[in-house]
């Protein structure tokens, strides 16, 4: 990618207009990943400090349960891209009805709950289930927390809730979990 998009185009925050761009170089990218991934790791070496705080700041929205934003419910619009994927409202256009400014961004109720508020409801009830001695309980909780590993090692910058929403499905057993009982069974 030419010098000059590269000063245009560079968000610290956001690598979409960097990776969207028609001037950004696919093929060269993919044959010298490795060394990508090599100058990454040396800057990692010299630079620990700078690279969590940078860690820290794009994976906010997941764990900060007052960066995150309950708006992420329902994201309703389709950016313009290559594709020719375009929106359109169904419900309208078969029923009549269009109900797209009830789901607008200013509509959505501000007390859903955040993905950063979910990732801590899940780190507190293992915690508990642990302390109550429990751990075989541990094992229900496995999708919840490989989705929150995941997101703290491959952020997507935006913290939408679809990535994470199977903590929202989670939610009814993380009242549970911690006060049930375990029955060891043996077999016979």
């Amino acid at each position: 990618m030419p010098l000059s998009d590269w000063r245009r185009l560079y968000v610290p925050y956001l690598v979409d207009p960097i990776k969207w761009s028609p001037t950004f170089d696919y093929d060269y990218f993919y044959y010298n990943r490795g060394e990508f991934i090599s100058l990454w790791y040396h800057e990692l070496l010299r630079h620990p400090g700078t690279y969590f705080q940078a860690w820290a700041d794009q994976t906010k929205g997941f764990w900060d349960p007052f960066t995150s934003k309950p708006p992420q419910y329902a994201e309703t619009q389709i950016d313009p891209n290559r594709y020719g994927i375009a929106q359109t409202n169904l419900l309208a256009k078969f029923t009549g009805i269009d109900m797209s400014a009830a789901l607008a961004y200013d509509q959505i109720p501000k007390y859903f709950i955040g993905a950063g508020l979910l990732v801590w409801v899940t780190a507190l009830v293992s915690v508990l289930v642990i302390v109550r001695k429990r751990t075989r309980l541990l094992i229900v909780l496995i999708p919840a927390l490989s989705t929150i590993g995941i997101m703290f090692v491959s952020t997507p910058l935006g913290y939408s809730l679809r990535y994470v929403v199977c903590l929202v499905f989670t939610l009814p057993l993380m009242v549970f979990l911690p006060f049930s009982e375990v029955k060891e069974s043996r077999a016979s």
